[in-house]
């Protein structure tokens, strides 16, 4: 890899050679708690003699100049198949965490989909259970049909949406003349839509840790039409409920999820309500923690606003 610099994004350095050790499919992600903030995961050049397949190392920079020798940060396992491969993968910072597009070489089929995986501190990365995939090619007969590419940029917010520019080819290795072609597609998802708590005919819950409320509204990103129609037998349509509990567990006086109006609907950005007309932004400063009570509904996320 080469960098290059600008002070004003017109005129640029000469590029020279910073990494000699990585091979290609390299994407840029930036750690800014770090001492070390720039990280690129890529490849090494010893990658199919030490592991027999493609897996993603990590470097990282002080400076974008000098970068650390690469180290294994994932590679399949046992629970995979063994034609699997780990392509290439890009990463952003959202809401609190790393979200990461893993690209998933079929080996046999040569075809790519993209897996999900997570990571708090953006070294250490774990692939979520189950393994689905979150986005696949062959969606269509005619350009998204064997690669898919997510962009190293992180998904542009619009509205109640998320949207994720992507590049896609309709072949994939040993293509001679005329090569294949690659398309740039855009796909879009529900804001916060990566995955849910699902909570089915019976009521279910989750409870937060003791938090400190920030103040404001406290907003929650549900689907509580997922199940709307399963109403045969006596089966109650989607809700959801929202108890205050102290940090002992007690529930709070005027917030308990009995006194709590129940939300029935699909929403990014439901303010919560009580009946008792109190206001969750009275207990801004106060540690608290939140119970949310769900009924054929999907939970997205929730925040303070």
């Amino acid at each position: 890899l080469f960098a290059s610099f600008s002070r004003e994004g017109t005129g640029w350095s000469s590029p020279a050679l910073v990494a000699p050790a990585v091979g290609d499919r390299t994407n840029l992600v930036l750690n800014p708690s770090s001492a070390r903030p720039y990280v690129a995961l890529t490849r090494r050049n010893t990658m199919m003699r030490d592991h027999l397949r493609r897996v993603i190392y990590l470097s990282d920079s002080e400076d974008f100049q000098e970068w650390s020798d690469p180290e294994l940060i994932l590679a399949p396992d046992l629970g995979d198949s063994s034609d699997l491969q780990f392509y290439g993968m890009c990463a952003f910072r959202y809401a609190g965490l790393y979200i990461g597009f893993l690209q998933c070489l079929h080996t046999k089929a040569d075809i790519i989909d993209v897996q999900l995986v997570t990571s708090r501190d953006g070294r250490r990365w774990s692939r979520t259970e189950p393994r689905d995939t979150f986005m696949g090619a062959g969606r269509s007969s005619d350009w998204d049909t064997t690669w898919i590419s997510f962009s190293s940029s992180p998904p542009i917010p619009n509205g109640d949406k998320l949207w994720l520019y992507y590049e896609d080819r309709n072949a994939s290795h040993g293509q001679a003349f005329p090569f294949p072609r690659g398309y740039i597609g855009l796909a879009t998802m529900r804001l916060d839509g990566f995955a849910s708590l699902d909570a089915g005919p019976s009521w279910g819950w989750v409870t937060t840790r003791t938090l400190k409320w920030p103040g404001g509204n406290l907003l929650v990103n549900v689907n509580s039409k997922a199940a709307a129609g399963a109403t045969d037998g006596g089966q109650m349509a989607g809700q959801m409920k929202v108890g205050l509990l102290s940090p002992d567990g007690d529930a709070l006086d005027g917030f308990s999820r009995d006194e709590c109006r129940p939300f029935t609907g699909d929403s990014t950005a439901h303010a919560m309500e009580w009946n008792s007309d109190r206001s969750i932004n009275d207990l801004s400063g106060e540690l608290i923690k939140i119970r949310l009570h769900l009924l054929n509904s999907q939970l997205f996320s929730f925040r303070a606003g």
